[in-house]
């Protein structure tokens, strides 16, 4: 699947480049899923495929597959309208175990810079609490790990643990709560920033100082594990670098062209 991107910087769109994946617009990208891609979801089946071929991590594309069980596929494969649901106890999990990426993200001792973008859907303008959009800690307790968990605010926390200790930085309100979104964060261990975009190829960068931490992740990646009937999940995405604008700007046309939908109304 090829991609027309285009420039939203200034003006009328104009087409700069063409993609087959993430990778060829953000090259940190480490892997990408997406319901709307039959490469990645072929429409039946428990397997989620990752589509960067070539991870920036350097491991390997089959590092990044994921397990699907009791969620819902609503559509038909390379139908950009499709995406995942609840469909009772939701599981979206890494397959093989965290890969050392993954495990060190909360480190202040060893692990990298990272980004995470995710296009969601919300049907509801109300959002129930403690959802989280992906966590590998222990979601009940202090732990050890990072974490993107939803509040009854419609506010993201961006959190990372460190037992018993926990650092977290709360966006403002997504506004309007309900319909299309595209959430992106990014963070960098070497400045304690971290930079947020809602529904805008503008960011915000606030001061996040992690807790000093060298233990590995408790938990393999989980996404959307906490996920309601509200949820409609289209795409997950992460990289090793900390981003800016011009790279998330990039993520966002890359997606909406991939999705046929405007995350930026």
């Amino acid at each position: 699947m090829s991609l027309l991107i285009l420039n939203r910087k200034k003006g009328a769109p104009e087409a700069v480049e063409e993609s087959d994946n993430l990778d060829g617009v953000v090259d940190s990208t480490v892997f990408e899923l997406d319901a709307t891609d039959a490469d990645s979801y072929s429409g039946t089946g428990t397997t989620w495929s990752n589509l960067i071929s070539s991870p920036a991590d350097g491991a390997s594309q089959s590092d990044y597959g994921f397990t699907i069980g009791d969620v819902s596929f609503v559509g038909t494969a390379d139908d950009p309208a499709a995406y995942f649901t609840d469909d009772g106890n939701p599981l979206i999990a890494i397959a093989g175990g965290n890969t050392d990426f993954l495990s060190d993200l909360h480190k202040t001792t060893g692990g990298s810079d990272f980004w995470v973008a995710i296009a969601f859907n919300k049907s509801d303008d109300t959002w129930q609490g403690n959802t989280y959009m992906m966590k590998t800690m222990d979601g009940g307790v202090a732990g050890n790990g990072f974490g993107l968990r939803q509040i009854t605010n419609e506010t993201v926390q961006i959190r990372q643990d460190d037992a018993p200790a926990t650092s977290i930085v709360s966006t403002p309100a997504f506004s309007p709560a309900d319909g299309d979104h595209i959430f992106i964060v990014s963070h960098s261990h070497s400045t304690n920033k971290t930079t947020y975009w809602i529904d805008s190829a503008t960011g915000t960068e606030v001061d996040h100082t992690f807790s000093e931490n060298t233990t590995d992740a408790d938990e393999a990646l989980e996404i959307y594990p906490s996920m309601t009937a509200e949820d409609r999940l289209y795409s997950f995405a992460m990289g090793n670098e900390y981003i800016g604008d011009t790279e998330a700007a990039a993520i966002i046309s890359y997606l909406e062209a991939k999705h046929s939908r405007d995350y930026t109304p």
